[in-house]
């Protein structure tokens, strides 16, 4: 990626943020759906972090500047839409080929109390092995969502337990960190496909 950073405008807010991305809500848990931008609407999503990844290792938004990224907020023990979509982008870097390789796939919790280095390492085993997952401290987490527009509630249960509302699309992004448009687990594994490949291989 080029060492140049692009930055939103500090004025464009969280719910603004919403706004220019043209997103719908679905307030079920574990789904929160949001739409691309208009062709002319230039978003980047290079809010910067320090989380740890899934091997313990302390990592920044310059680890993930190199090649286009695929984004996706989602937490371990969500029970449909975070498994779907891990399961899809396996499937999909499998057809992708040497394409695959040109490109970070990154999973974000949004429940770092509870999914830690060690869990996550336990949990992402089930998918491609490229697939970075990224935990840390909670404000680190928030910051980071916001950031890139997404949405990250806790919900508490009847049974005093919790689950998370999130962000259900994946996030693309250029190497500049230019918003490109999402991934929809309803999408056909085809059309996911070539939305990643027209992503890798665009200059």
């Amino acid at each position: 990626m080029r060492a140049r950073r692009k930055w939103l405008l500090p004025t464009l807010h969280f719910a603004s943020g919403l706004a220019a991305l043209g997103a719908a809500t679905d307030f079920r848990p574990a789904s929160f759906r949001l739409s691309a931008p208009q062709r002319s609407t230039e978003v980047y999503l290079s809010q910067p972090f320090h989380l740890v990844s899934q091997n313990g290792k302390s990592v920044t938004e310059q680890d993930f500047r190199t090649r286009p990224t695929a984004w996706f907020f989602g937490f371990t023990h969500c029970p449909d839409i975070c498994p779907t979509t891990l399961a899809d982008l396996t499937a999909v870097l499998k057809r992708l080929g040497s394409d695959g390789d040109r490109l970070n796939v990154v999973f974000v919790t949004v429940d770092p109390e509870r999914d830690t280095p060690e869990v996550l390492t336990d949990y992402l085993s089930s998918f491609d092995p490229r697939i970075v997952g990224l935990t840390g401290e909670r404000g680190e987490i928030e910051a980071m969502a916001k950031g890139y527009f997404v949405h990250q509630a806790k919900v508490r249960l009847p049974n005093g337990d919790y689950t998370m509302e999130h962000t259900s699309k994946v996030l693309l992004t250029g190497r500049d960190g230019k918003f490109e448009g999402t991934i929809d687990a309803q999408d056909p594994i085809e059309e996911q496909s070539e939305k990643l490949r027209r992503l890798v291989r665009q200059r």
